[in-house]
């Protein structure tokens, strides 16, 4: 059952605002688009000025859905945890489509968090230019007419919690979700727990290329090196199955763990301690790269101005030769001493292994051509294996080849040193000489 009513702005901004609507993260858009581009605001408050909004702001209400999940099914406890959650919260309604134009123009607008500019129309039918004004400072007729415009709302009353995601999908068909947002409107604990990693390392994937936030082309990222990298599966995932970087890979990676609860639910798709050691390695590599960005504020990542360039951020291939890396350094117990070290010496690395490589492959050729053979593939060089991560066996070859001349680099091994773990024996011995030291005698009297 849903509902489709025409509210006047100035009650929309009273009704239907960021405490009483939640913004789901898992299903959503990061925000921010919006901030970038003036335009999108200008266009949507004309559009609301002149009437001519046809798309209406969807929302669920979460009362209505728990009173309808608990009658009609009352098995749903996920459904029914989901909406006491956010109307314990304080939250009535979930906005399915339609964020932006209800909390950042209208509702910001009202607050007036941004100026505009433009034409609108007054309440007396009159054109006036507007130039970088505030709603506060608006002409009075003005802001009549923006009070009374009409905001169309759509409101679903019969929704289970797993139908959320396809309500959105579908109201979204008009300015497309990419694959990665799609995943992640899935209702899979694994979305939750790659955003948050993303979040609590944000500055380091502002610093690699093609991480952008918004397009959740940051998490993506992270899906990807979590293909790349655990080395074991639960329950409903084949190995085989889970080792490319295919869009297809990346689907089954969230779409495994969708009946799980909890992420790492016994007997789920997902292990606890590979999840664990990827964590580990994930924020060594983040603090290698921000630590040394702090370092070098204008001769890294940034400009001359101090802002992070495009052209500065840590392209791919450096990327996947600096998770390597740093997952050599978690797996060997290294402790790093100079981040400026091992990044010098992943980039001398990577550079020495294609020139070496393509070196290997013009003798190769040469010799090929002169016994009359064919010429070798290039994916059997180092070069093309580095640009080809989304294939399990140019990766693995890649990896290997890297990792080993990486032992051998005199950069390395000046800013990383290996923790020495005491052996059971040495362990042992050491309480012993505690115990021995810590032995009162009795006073004597």
């Amino acid at each position: 059952m849903e509902t489709i009513i025409n509210v006047k702005a100035f009650k929309v901004i009273n009704f239907y605002n960021s405490t009483t609507v939640y913004i789901d993260p898992d299903i959503q858009r990061p925000q921010g688009n919006w901030d970038k581009d003036p335009d999108l605001r200008y266009s949507a408050l004309r559009a609301y000025n002149k009437n001519r909004m046809t798309s209406p702001i969807v929302l669920a209400d979460a009362l209505e859905c728990l009173d309808y999940v608990t009658k009609e099914h009352p098995s749903d406890l996920k459904s029914k945890e989901y909406y006491m959650k956010c109307l314990a919260n304080g939250t009535r309604y979930i906005v399915l489509d339609g964020q932006h134009r209800l909390l950042d123009v209208l509702n910001k607008f009202f607050a007036n968090d941004w100026a505009y500019t433009g034409e609108l129309i007054d309440a007396d039918e009159k054109v006036v230019v507007i130039e970088n004004t505030r709603y506060k400072d608006l002409p009075t007729r003005v802001k009549d007419a923006i009070n009374g415009c009409t905001v169309p709302i759509r409101i679903f009353k019969d929704l289970r919690e797993n139908e959320l995601s396809a309500i959105f999908i579908d109201h979204n068909k008009g300015v497309p979700l990419n694959e990665q947002q799609k995943r992640r409107a899935e209702r899979t604990p694994l979305t939750p727990w790659i955003r948050e990693l993303a979040l609590s390392n944000k500055t380091a994937l502002s610093l690699l290329k093609g991480a952008d936030t918004y397009t959740c082309d940051n998490e993506e990222l992270i899906a990807k090196l979590l293909i790349a990298t655990v080395r074991t599966w639960g329950v409903g995932v084949k190995p085989q199955k889970i080792s490319s970087l295919s869009k297809t890979t990346l689907d089954l990676l969230y779409i495994s763990g969708i009946q799980a609860k909890t992420i790492f639910d016994a007997g789920g798709p997902y292990i606890h301690s590979e999840f664990s050691r990827f964590q580990d390695i994930f924020e060594k590599f983040s603090f290698i790269l921000t630590a040394w960005d702090a370092r070098n504020p204008f001769t890294g990542f940034r400009n001359s101005q101090g802002n992070v360039s495009g052209n500065l951020r840590l392209k791919s291939a450096e990327t996947w030769c600096l998770w390597w890396a740093t997952e050599f350094i978690v797996d060997g117990n290294y402790s790093i001493s100079d981040v400026s070290l091992v990044l010098e010496s992943v980039k001398e690395v990577a550079q020495a292994q294609i020139t070496k490589s393509h070196v290997r492959q013009g003798k190769d050729i040469s010799i090929a051509q002169a016994a009359g053979n064919q010429e070798l593939p290039d994916r059997n060089y180092f070069w093309r294996q580095l640009s080809l991560p989304h294939q399990p066996v140019a990766r693995k070859n890649a990896r290997k080849i890297f990792v080993k001349a990486l032992k051998k680099n005199a950069k390395f091994n000046q800013g990383c040193t290996v923790v020495q773990i005491p052996t059971a024996e040495q362990l042992t011995l050491q309480l012993a000489s505690t115990e021995a030291i810590a032995v009162v005698q009795e006073p004597t009297l």
